[in-house]
């Protein structure tokens, strides 16, 4: 295949036609990438198979729980919304009934198998320990930057637009501050013409990595704050309600020049916020501080801070540092109700805002709010972890949570379900990083 050949990328056959169920975001995934790597060898993919292989390659996709509400499997088997029931599941159950809980799945699929292929094809080499000991750093940085490249495209392609990127990136970056690269990176590829999807254009975009400009540090929370996620099991449609937003804030609407930059604005106090806490908390006091701090709710810290005996302690620090931050996000969620008023998008809807406001009177709780595009999906909360009771060995904290989110009642008293889903993370690789895409060498399948 040379640059000049002017082809579309395969499509996918399904052996029985008569019984498949398309999915754009695997099929269009598998005839990318399978492009992609014959155009790397140079050579048919018969030739690059191993010599133990087979004919067919068996490819086994697998959802982690977290991402799909697990509410009717749990009432279907008389299971009670517990943080323990949810944890004992039995890992990536069937998603019979799909309910997605908001947490990027079609994202961490696309780049799950995006990585898988090229991994297996020696395009590129994700493995934790590389033979090469020399340069390791830098050739890691490039594999992951050529996958995330081309996982990029594929869900792009798979959506029929260039999205926010966001979720492409964590799942291939781990947790980290994004900027997304330029949209005409990627738009003119899905131009309607007969060139647009030439494999060889996709490739050669792929490979340019001085082109995309997009902004990845990595990020974690500090050392004694969690967060975990309430799975509502109500559903929303992230894409048409981005739609509408982006509509409304192209309409050049007065509303819109104030709210959109007042959320940028409380968004960068957040991370600010974050940073400085994780410097505190790290230190040798650290513990005894959130260990103090989380036996109180946010009036506790705000007298700390306004009481002229402690202002000059060392408590008055994270004290002031964590009501910041707290103010914060209570702002950040009302420009994020504003925008939906104005557009029409349920971003922040009634029922959510009762049940994060409650949360957020516990002691302990930081914030609470809907995560990603809002709805329905889900609800998150930043805490402090607590002592630990001795009788079950859980963080008293993230009892209390559990203990409101499985017995809350929405207005009127009706019971609406809801379960806890901890968020899952992934384990640190060093002092300050979470891992992003990886290769498991035994997965618990």
């Amino acid at each position: 295949m040379t640059s000049e050949t002017v082809v579309s990328l395969p499509e996918i056959q399904p052996r029985n036609p008569g019984k498949h169920n398309s999915n754009p975001y695997v099929e269009k995934t598998l005839s990318a990438v399978l492009s992609f790597v014959q155009i790397f060898h140079g050579e048919i993919l018969s030739v690059l198979r191993p010599p133990a292989l087979s004919s067919t390659l068996r490819i086994e996709l697998r959802g982690d729980n977290d991402f799909y509400s697990q509410v009717h499997h749990m009432s279907a088997n008389g299971l009670s919304m517990t943080t323990e029931n949810v944890q004992n599941l039995p890992n990536f159950l069937p998603c019979t009934v799909v309910n997605k809980t908001g947490m990027g799945s079609s994202a961490a699929l696309v780049t799950s198998l995006v990585g898988a292929l090229l991994n297996f094809f020696d395009v590129v080499n994700l493995s934790s320990s590389s033979k090469c000991k020399e340069n390791t750093e830098v050739l890691k940085e490039k594999d992951l930057a050529v996958t995330h490249n081309l996982a990029q495209f594929c869900h792009t392609l798979a959506q029929g637009k260039v999205g926010s990127g966001f979720d492409v990136s964590a799942a291939c970056y781990g947790s980290h501050l994004y900027t997304r690269f330029s949209p005409d990176v990627l738009a003119d590829l899905l131009a309607p013409t007969s060139t647009s999807h030439a494999p060889k254009r996709i490739y050669d975009r792929v490979m340019d990595l001085e082109r995309w400009d997009s902004f990845v540090d990595p990020f974690s929370l500090p050392p004694g704050v969690g967060i975990m996620m309430a799975d509502v099991c109500g559903g929303s449609e992230t894409p048409s309600m981005v739609r509408k937003v982006l509509a409304w804030r192209d309409g050049g609407s007065e509303e819109s020049k104030t709210i959109w930059p007042g959320l940028v604005r409380s968004n960068d106090t957040i991370v600010m916020m974050l940073k400085r806490l994780s410097n505190i908390f790290g230190g040798e006091d650290g513990p005894a501080m959130v260990n103090v701090l989380s036996k109180m709710d946010h009036t506790g810290w705000v007298d700390i801070v306004s009481d002229a005996e402690h202002q000059t302690g060392r408590i008055a620090i994270p004290a002031r540092a964590l009501s910041s931050l707290r103010n914060s996000m209570i702002n950040a969620r009302v420009f994020l109700r504003k925008m939906g008023k104005n557009a029409g998008v349920p971003i922040e809807p009634n029922e959510q805002t009762d049940l994060a406001n409650a949360t957020m009177a516990l002691k302990g709780v930081i914030a609470a709010g809907v995560p990603g595009a809002g709805g329905n999906d889900a609800l998150y909360v930043l805490y402090l972890h607590g002592d630990v009771e001795s009788g079950n060995g859980e963080d008293i904290v993230r009892a209390r949570i559990g203990e409101l989110w499985q017995s809350w009642k929405g207005k009127g008293n009706t019971e609406v379900g809801r379960c806890v889903c901890p968020l899952p993370g992934r384990r640190r690789v060093d002092e300050n990083i979470y891992s992003g895409l990886r290769v498991e060498k035994s997965p618990c399948w």
